[in-house]
């Protein structure tokens, strides 16, 4: 990342305007929280270094979802699809939204494929090891 100045999870250093602008977009999203009314899946890193874990509680509790899970990690920062705990964010993933089709009664439900066959495959591996 200081090489290149950017990496698989993004750039190493933010402008004053990128991070206004990210500013911006976090007040207007709360002030619309209200109105999320789907199935909602929130996990977030309590040693997140960038957003506080607080974050996380305010939105869970703001939204109107119908179907909500939060899940807090404790081995990971900021960037969890690509943390210490990524294999635990697929999964959960994977597990929410099957729960989330099931709840609804659509498809099939624990049958129906919401994860790629490569993902399915590493998950089933990591569930061997675990056993």
């Amino acid at each position: 990342m200081q090489r290149n100045g950017i990496s698989e999870v993004g750039p190493s250093t933010i402008s004053l305007p990128a991070l206004r602008e990210a500013s911006r977009l976090a007040a207007h999203v709360r002030t619309r929280l209200a109105h999320i009314a789907t199935d909602c899946l929130v996990i977030h890193a309590i040693d997140d270094e960038t957003a506080s874990p607080r974050n996380a509680h305010y939105v869970a509790s703001k939204i109107a979802s119908p179907f909500l899970r939060t899940i807090y990690l404790d081995d990971s920062y900021h960037m969890i699809t690509s943390d210490n705990e990524r294999e635990i964010v697929a999964a959960e993933t994977a597990a929410f939204l099957r729960e989330s089709e099931a709840a609804r009664g659509i498809g099939s439900g624990a049958a129906s494929q919401v994860v790629s066959r490569a993902l399915a495959r590493r998950l089933r591996q990591l569930a061997a090891l675990g056993s």
